[in-house]
């Protein structure tokens, strides 16, 4: 309830918002989203590595979650060492399968 959530890509992710009623944070757009404008062009997805590095550093002691959209890129931010809490897998489109991962704990 506490964590704060950070997406990426956030236009797959903020869908989760709704759901969750919270709005969730893109450090690509330095925002916090509960909706997308669809007349623009996305900057695209982050790296694994800047991704959670910018997860790990949100201001703040509350523990912090990142969700992914899509498989392959949930493994390679896995890799990195995050923990994944829970997967979300089975959706028609494979950018819509949802992962989430622990990127900063209530204890660091």
């Amino acid at each position: 309830r506490n964590s704060l959530l950070v997406a990426d890509p956030d236009y797959a992710a903020v869908t989760i918002s709704g759901y969750l009623g919270k709005k969730i944070y893109s450090p690509k757009t330095g925002k916090w989203q509960s909706y997308m404008v669809w007349n623009r062009q996305s900057p695209g997805t982050l790296k694994a590595d800047v991704l959670l590095t910018e997860a790990r550093n949100m201001p703040g002691k509350q523990p912090v979650l990142v969700i992914i959209a899509g498989k392959t890129r949930a493994d390679a931010f896995g890799k990195l060492g995050a923990p994944r809490l829970a997967a979300f897998e089975g959706s028609l489109a494979g950018d819509q399968d949802f992962f989430i991962f622990a990127a900063r704990s209530a204890k660091n």
